[in-house]
């Protein structure tokens, strides 16, 4: 894992079909991706897009 995305664990996810799924931006702070989803479901009303915690830094941090 980059570096960059250790410190950006905050993650916008485009909901695909067939449950697969795409990042779409990375941030720092829990409050910018919110306001950066806020656009982005202005913007396209009919895809869906969630805020995840990337959770997958800590434990390779572990091992």
């Amino acid at each position: 894992m980059k570096y960059e995305e250790l410190l950006h664990p905050w993650v916008i996810v485009r909901a695909l079909p067939n449950m697969q799924n795409r990042s779409i931006k990375r941030f720092r702070r829990r409050n910018d991706a919110d306001e950066c989803l806020k656009a982005l479901r202005r913007l396209s009303p009919t895809e869906k897009f969630i805020v995840v915690f990337d959770a997958s830094t800590k434990s390779k941090e572990q091992d």
